[in-house]
């Protein structure tokens, strides 16, 4: 299994309208994790939430990842809490483990 593409955005002055384009291009090149580290986290989680037909959630069967379209193609965007640090969020991504282990593909300073 090739390992799934995972980023860690990291948010220190919040959320902007700008970041919407860059959520719109990795949910077309399929990018499967992100995690979500810094201020406005819960609103950030939230443009995700608006932008995906399914959001993975660590539980739900195939099935219920399966999107409108068809596809089974889902991200799980993972919000961090307000006291977690960098560092903290890609500790956590390295930890994955079954579908989601592997290695932090990319750090994204927003």
């Amino acid at each position: 299994m090739v390992n799934p593409r995972k980023l860690i955005l990291h948010c220190p002055g919040g959320y902007r309208p700008e970041l919407d384009p860059m959520i719109d291009a990795w949910i077309r090149e399929r990018v499967e994790y992100v995690g979500i580290v810094g201020r406005d986290v819960e609103t950030i989680y939230r443009v995700f939430e608006d932008k995906l037909c399914s959001v993975y959630h660590p539980g739900a069967s195939s099935e219920a990842a399966r999107r409108s379209d068809g596809s089974d193609y889902f991200m799980w965007p993972m919000a961090h809490a307000d006291e977690d640090s960098l560092q903290d969020a890609i500790d956590h991504a390295h930890g994955l483990t079954g579908y989601f282990a592997g290695p932090v593909t990319e750090v994204v300073e927003f």
